[in-house]
């Protein structure tokens, strides 16, 4: 009994959201190009290898230009951590701030 609630929580329930996924994007055409060209829709949906640099995350943080000071400290402890932190601990950040170990390998996201 337990190693079927646990099944279906980590097989079933997420193949069931992924199923939903595809069935979505195939309405909207978009799922049958990335059937036909998975190589080019792969990096949309796959992390990358690349490690993660404290420069990569600070290129895609944007900060106002009109920050008042105590704003501005903020945002300097923030780079601080950021030049301080160990690569585990940028992926934590990340994971915390988008959700993902990684950033984007397609463009110039921001976080």
């Amino acid at each position: 009994m337990i190693r079927n609630l646990i099944e279906y929580d980590a097989i079933a329930k997420p193949k069931m959201v992924l199923d939903q996924l595809r069935e979505g994007l195939k309405t909207l055409v978009f799922g049958r190009r990335i059937e036909l060209y998975p190589d080019i829709f792969k990096e949309l949906f796959v992390a990358g290898d690349k490690e993660v640099t404290a420069d990569d995350i600070k290129s895609h943080l944007p900060f106002p230009s009109d920050l008042n000071q105590n704003d501005e400290n903020i945002k300097e402890y923030m780079l601080q951590f950021l030049k301080d932190a160990s690569i585990e601990d940028l992926k934590s950040f990340l994971i915390f701030a988008t959700g993902s170990p990684s950033l984007p390998e397609f463009g110039p996201g921001v976080i």
